[in-house]
């Protein structure tokens, strides 16, 4: 297994930087934002007031309460604290959603473009992953996805708004695919920690679709809609019984999360970060405006921060590419290939806009010389 290639690029860039370079880094998903002051103050308090010890495998149940109102609240259903587990961070949340749910020679559905860690955790579970390409939008194709299910096929996962494209899924789709889960009796894992950062629309989840949540396993994360991303917090949403198998995994693996990151998450769910998403939406509208006039084809994000170059009329390997870019003009991006989006290229706009512009400037120059 290869490491991470958001990682290994982003990793790269910073020994460039080591060396001298002033790079700026478009690849890895991570906001430029400092934490805001009152989660840390939140945290702080925790470690003086002595929550420094272990906690519950699944989290303290304060923490795990605030989400089942939360999310109850937010979807209209009702969830319970013991169906919510507390992880070290969303990818955390789906290595053991797929660890609890699959079996040797189990299928899992991918729709590609896809983020790069679903493929691998697929496989380190056991299973076997399935890819389906969307359509030219980026929304899952159901004919292609009818076609897909099999006697083998024991889960869907979904990733809205999506990562490296932007799509969001509109509710029609996610209702389309419940009604396959639901026929076929297939568990849908549902990646929605972006689901904060919406500019177009609104956020749907597949777990409101009617007969969904006694099969969809919802994964969410502070990292992003927090900037958080170092204090690794997530958790998941699940039945009953996956939930339970997933405390089970963290007994004997990481015990818990670190206990004043858990009393901070506490706070940071009804912390306002408003500013965050205005913020990126005003990134988005730049960055759209500069790809467009690169001329190249590429995805409007509807959600998250990212978009999706075509580089295939200006490079014959997208790889190549990014590296060329990197060395020449010390901008790092993330190649298509390793989103199964071969010729294309993922751009991040986590960036202050300073950055951002002195990097399309750069991109410029390398695409024009």
């Amino acid at each position: 297994m290869n490491e991470s290639i958001t990682l290994k690029y982003n990793r790269l860039a910073l020994q460039l930087q080591r060396e001298g370079k002033k790079v700026i880094r478009l690849t890895a998903g991570e906001p430029d934002f400092d934490t805001p002051e009152p989660i840390i103050a939140s945290a702080l308090k925790a470690m003086k007031s002595g929550k420094t010890r272990y906690t519950p495998a699944a989290g303290i149940p304060e923490l795990r309460e605030a989400i089942a109102f939360k999310f109850s609240e937010e979807y209209g259903k009702h969830w319970t604290p013991s169906q919510v587990v507390v992880t070290n961070g969303g990818k955390h949340a789906l290595h053991l959603a797929l660890m609890s749910i699959i079996n040797a020679g189990d299928e899992v559905i991918i729709f590609t473009p896809a983020w790069v860690s679903y493929e691998p955790q697929v496989r380190l579970a056991g299973g076997i992953p399935v890819f389906i390409e969307t359509d030219d939008s980026f929304i899952p194709d159901i004919e292609r996805l009818k076609n897909k299910i099999t006697e083998r096929t024991k889960a869907i996962i979904i990733n809205s708004p999506n990562n490296p494209t932007g799509a969001v899924y509109p509710f029609h789709i996610l209702k389309e695919v419940a009604e396959l889960a639901i026929k076929h009796d297939l568990y849908v894992i549902s990646d929605e920690v972006y689901r904060h950062l919406i500019y177009v629309g609104r956020h749907s989840s597949i777990i409101s679709v009617e007969g969904m949540a006694d099969r969809t396993i919802l994964i969410d994360s502070l990292s992003k809609s927090h900037a958080m991303t170092g204090w690794r917090i997530g958790f998941a949403i699940a039945p009953e019984n996956v939930a339970l198998s997933m405390v089970k995994l963290i007994s004997h693996t990481t015990s818990n999360v670190n206990t004043p990151t858990q009393w901070a998450a506490i706070d940071a769910l009804s912390f306002d970060t408003s500013y965050m998403k205005e913020e990126f939406s005003r990134r988005r509208e730049y960055v759209v405006e500069r790809l467009d006039r690169l001329g190249l084809p590429h995805s409007t994000p509807d959600g998250a921060f990212y978009v999706l170059l075509d580089v295939s009329a200006v490079a014959e390997d997208d790889t190549v590419w990014v590296e060329e870019l990197l060395m020449k003009e010390h901008v790092a991006t993330v190649p298509g290939t390793a989103f199964y989006a071969p010729g294309t290229v993922r751009i991040s706009f986590a960036a202050s806009m300073e950055d951002i512009k002195e990097a399309f400037d750069r991109i410029e120059r390398f695409i024009s010389g």
